[in-house]
């Protein structure tokens, strides 16, 4: 006998989607089973818009908590499930956070096409989701390093949240601009955008937003060179972020103080920044390998599905065989058991050999990435044998530059090595002591050398060296 749902039951389900969508990028580890729960209830009532949404945060759950191929799949799921209802918003919103994802991989190109077309999506009055899609086009934007989309997204973000009159849409809106405002040097202006922001609401118990508030004026008094300002406002961000749980964040803070603490010349306390930060890109590599090997696992699965089916398929055919060749029948059988025994004997030499190729993958692998991981903090710690191990981990890479361009000084070699390893020219800036200005006039220089058009992007043009 079906069920029969009363509509307040209905509405309290969607009570409680409104109140995990807002508390969530609190603690989000903790609510993507809170989500899964509140979908399963959903499909029982027939509720397809919060059945289709709670896949939607889930997939966000997980890009808060640096699990890249579980926020792929549930972004793809919500926008399956969100177009086949028919659901415009969570369909655009979906495609804004793959893109999102696209980008911390580097595929901007893909995230940037996908975004354009999440743009698209929204009614045109729904200025509060146009408002979030341009927000995570700024964040796109800042991981390829395009200041034009960079300042471009912004504004736009601005522009619809002040049009949706949605606060915590607004406030966020106000962050957003208020990086920008400090890249470009305006650190007055982007103290007004946060302290618009802070006005807005009370935000003692979001910790999502204080991490973000407070790594904005942490930036602000680093530039102004305020350290002990810019420190107090980054263990306030190191507070929130250790109860959001989002490792890449905390490891971004832990960067930030170390710089403060190097520039304020507190060694001791710069010692300990230092290993908290090598402890999480420990456990970022760790979670990784994790993942990977889920993906593996799921493939050898489908490997030895596959057999099993081909085996179903032989002995469907050795019957049909029989039953219309009865003359034959046990010529046939002795053919099927002899093939079918080289063939299993065949499959499991296969497999051994496919296994222990994949253990010399595996173990080159985990080598590689040991060694880009040291060239990776050589640079980041700004180290004098970044340059030396950089050239013997990519001899050819250097070899064709110094073909091309033989008067590259050391300083350039550097610069193009770190671009080759898709740093930005603010990470870059940040990771060397030296101005944004100051990288992009090396850019400039380095692209004369090597006679690479204006229109080409330089980065890409070295990692495609």
């Amino acid at each position: 006998m079906t069920k029969v749902y009363s509509q307040d039951h209905k509405e309290l389900i969607k009570q409680e989607l409104i109140e995990y969508a807002k508390d969530f990028s609190h603690n989000p580890s903790q609510y993507i089973e809170k989500f899964e729960t509140l979908r399963r209830r959903a499909v029982e009532v027939n509720i397809s818009d919060v059945a289709t949404e709670c896949l939607y945060y889930k997939a966000y759950c997980f890009y808060f908590t640096n699990k890249s191929d579980s926020t792929i799949i549930y972004s793809q799921k919500a926008l399956e499930e969100a177009t086949k209802y028919h659901n415009r918003k969570i369909k655009a919103k979906s495609m804004a956070l793959l893109a999102l994802a696209y980008s911390r991989r580097g595929f901007m190109n893909r995230a940037f096409n996908l975004l354009d077309s999440a743009v698209k999506e929204p009614d045109p009055d729904d200025h509060k989701t146009k408002a979030q899609l341009y927000a995570v086009g700024l964040q796109i934007s800042m991981y390829a390093d395009n200041a034009d989309k960079e300042d471009q997204y912004s504004l736009q973000a601005l522009h619809e949240a002040e049009l949706s009159r949605d606060i915590p849409t607004l406030r966020m809106a106000y962050i957003g601009r208020s990086r920008i405002e400090n890249y470009r040097g305006s650190s007055e202006q982007a103290k007004k955008h946060l302290k618009k922001a802070i006005a807005l609401i009370n935000t003692s118990k979001d910790n999502y937003l204080n991490a973000h508030i407070n790594t904005g004026f942490g930036e602000i008094y680093f530039n102004e060179k305020k350290y002990d300002s810019a420190i107090t406002y980054q263990l306030k961000a190191l507070k929130s972020a250790l109860v959001i749980g989002d490792k890449k964040f905390l490891a971004d803070i832990y960067h930030a103080l170390k710089a403060s603490y190097k520039a304020k010349n507190d060694l001791e306390n710069y010692k300990i920044a230092d290993e908290n930060s090598h402890a999480l890109q420990d456990s970022l590599r760790t979670l990784n390998i994790e993942q990977h090997e889920s993906v593996l696992t799921s493939l050898e699965k489908d490997l030895k599905d596959s057999h099993q089916k081909e085996k179903l398929n032989y002995r469907i055919i050795t019957v049909i065989a029989i039953l219309l060749l009865l003359v034959l029948v046990s010529v046939l059988i002795r053919y099927y058991k002899r093939l079918y025994i080289l063939k299993r004997t065949t499959r499991e030499k296969e497999e051994i050999i496919k296994k222990k190729q994949q253990e010399i993958y595996t173990l080159q692998s985990e080598f590689q990435k040991d060694s880009i991981d040291d060239i990776l903090r050589y640079a980041r710690e700004d180290q004098p044998i970044f340059l030396k191990k950089y050239r013997e981990l990519y001899p050819d890479f250097l070899k064709k530059l110094e073909t091309i361009a033989p008067g590259l000084t050391s300083d350039d070699l550097k610069c193009c090595a770190m671009m080759h390893l898709n740093f930005t020219a603010k990470e870059i800036a940040f990771y060397t002591y030296a101005s944004i200005r100051t990288v992009e006039n090396r850019k400039y220089r380095i692209r004369k050398k090597l006679n690479v058009e204006s229109s080409i992007d330089l980065n890409e043009f070295l990692m495609n060296l």
